[in-house]
């Protein structure tokens, strides 16, 4: 089956929602705007010169109150235990797989494992004019994305990277597609990429399982958890950062005096934004939805998961403190047990001669 987004149509259904626009149309037209861009690879950089008086002024009145929520806890508890793990390894991989594979394999999980969600996965994928592969395009800022416009119009794209990153990449992006069929995309803002984390973790057991992948399935995962990590960590970096600035004279006052040479090292108009309106619900919505699902998969049967995700999606049911120890240990484990690939292809081809 060929795949491949239908540009000339995109572009028309962008052209008919004439601007100004408000509302729903006003998103789709974003969203179609978007999709092109990304299909172009044509990224947008933006460069703001925020001055000092704003800035300051900005410090002066923002309120330290503000990070005392049981999320800045966690945050300030986990971030130290894990931002000694080693994120930086390299792995060698395998040439990618065609588009086809790719998806076959997807759909083979959702037949072995994720069978209550087959149907969801079917509806998405028998347009093959939704979903789109570009690839050699390994310098791109992300791996792929989901694009709703309502129930019955949804694109994915995915930028090849390597073997199983792009299985990873597909399955996480169908997860989006079918949360918005079922309608938990609504009112779930810090849930929003739990079931697509939470699946995924099941999604590398089972590709270890497949021919030759351990290795490989090891390496993405750890670049996956990687991802989250760092993003834990570079949230209480610009706490303290912030309360660095307000509880520190001589901090401030070395800032202020070369704010210039500050401004951009130390991402000061990010600090702003925060200061401004808080941290993105986007952000926030990644470290809660990853937390949890490390939580669920180690403590839910498979057979129980919807039930998991449903309690927590809809309010019914909160993190343990106690759990909080489990999930740095869990962390601790997978990156202590580094991907050696002729150590566990050695350990594969004991298993076969058996």
């Amino acid at each position: 089956m060929k795949y491949g987004w239908n540009i000339k149509e995109i572009e028309d259904k962008k052209n008919k929602l004439e601007t100004p626009l408000v509302g729903h149309k006003s998103v789709d037209r974003f969203v179609y705007d978007r999709m092109l861009r990304d299909y172009n690879l044509s990224f947008r950089e933006f460069k703001i010169n925020l001055g000092p008086v704003s800035f300051f002024k900005t410090v002066d009145k923002f309120d330290l109150k503000y990070f005392e929520s049981p999320f800045f806890k966690i945050i300030s508890y986990i971030a130290p235990k894990v931002a000694d793990l080693d994120f930086n390894y390299s792995c060698v991989f395998s040439p990618s797989l065609g588009d086809d594979e790719t998806i076959k394999i997807c759909k083979d999980f959702y037949k072995k494992v994720d069978k209550s969600n087959f149907s969801y996965f079917k509806q998405f994928i028998s347009v093959p004019s939704r979903i789109q592969f570009i690839e050699d395009n390994n310098s791109n800022p992300f791996n792929g994305r989901s694009y709703i416009i309502n129930n019955t119009e949804f694109y994915v794209l995915v930028n090849y990277r390597n073997y199983i990153q792009d299985i990873i990449t597909f399955y996480h992006e169908s997860k989006h597609i079918e949360n918005k069929l079922k309608g938990y995309d609504e009112g779930i803002g810090l849930y929003q990429e739990l079931p697509s984390i939470l699946y995924s973790h099941y999604m590398f057991d089972h590709l270890n399982l497949l021919g030759d992948n351990l290795y490989e399935s090891q390496c993405v995962k750890k670049e996956l958890l990687s991802k989250y990590c760092r993003l834990i960590v570079k949230i209480n970096e610009q706490v303290e950062y912030i309360k660095r600035l307000k509880t520190d004279s001589n901090f401030y006052n070395n800032i202020k005096q070369n704010y210039s040479l500050y401004y951009e090292e130390d991402e000061l108009f990010d600090l702003y934004t925060i200061m401004q309106r808080g941290f993105s619900e986007k952000s926030i919505g990644n470290v809660v939805s990853f937390l949890v699902s490390i939580y669920i998969y180690m403590n839910s049967s498979l057979n129980n998961v919807e039930n998991a995700i449903s309690l927590y999606m809809f309010g019914m049911h909160k993190l343990k403190p106690s759990m909080v120890d489990d999930i740095v240990n869990f962390l601790k484990d997978e990156f202590n047990n580094a991907p050696n690939e002729k150590k566990i292809k050695q350990k594969v081809k004991k298993v076969v001669d058996k």
